[in-house]
């Protein structure tokens, strides 16, 4: 069963903080689910658990930025600009993650949790389209949004299985607030 903590990422997203929370259970379970699994093919597929080297494989550049608009409020960990396969990771978060984390460690969480988008864009089709927050209603037609949330969930779920570790976004996010100056 999800903690709150996890729970809360749906509160992030325009849609889905209109689940209720036996729908937002179900969604953090199968999206869970489906980040630890595509883990498991990824880590198959290649014989390695290092994001620098799937990224190669897969040709999907990754560059270094600094973004110096520290921000008590958010917090941009990385982009992932699909048509380039480009993956662009921010170095002052990096940095300030690694006041609590080593930064190798922060480094990988964060590629991998983009490699997940890169995957979702070129072969797995997107996490958050399988799941949908009913929204407006046309006689019998129900208009959806998907579910930005299973994403994120299912990224996070990827990476850390992929990096056989229990640090979670969250966590990184916490390191990131409880240090920034």
């Amino acid at each position: 069963m999800p903690m709150n903590e996890d729970l809360e990422r749906f509160d992030q997203y325009p849609y889905s903080k209109l689940l209720d929370q036996q729908k937002r259970e179900l969604v953090f379970a199968e999206a869970k689910n489906i980040g630890e699994n595509n883990a498991s093919r990824i880590y198959n597929e290649f014989g390695s658990r290092d994001p620098f080297y799937i990224a190669h494989q897969e040709q999907v550049s990754i560059t270094f930025d600094v973004h110096d608009d520290v921000n008590a409020d958010y917090v941009k960990f990385a982009e992932y600009h699909a048509k380039k396969k480009n993956i662009v990771l921010n170095e002052k978060s990096i940095e300030i993650i690694a006041k609590s984390y080593d930064k190798g460690v922060v480094e990988n969480l964060i590629l991998t949790h983009e490699l997940f988008h890169h995957f979702e864009v070129s072969r797995w089709g997107l996490t958050s389209k399988k799941f949908k927050v009913p929204v407006v209603y046309f006689g019998l037609f129900r208009i959806g949004r998907p579910v930005l949330a299973a994403s994120e969930i299912a990224a996070d779920a990827f990476s850390q299985t992929l990096n056989n570790t229990a640090i979670s976004a969250a966590n990184l996010e916490n390191a990131y607030f409880s240090n920034i100056d």
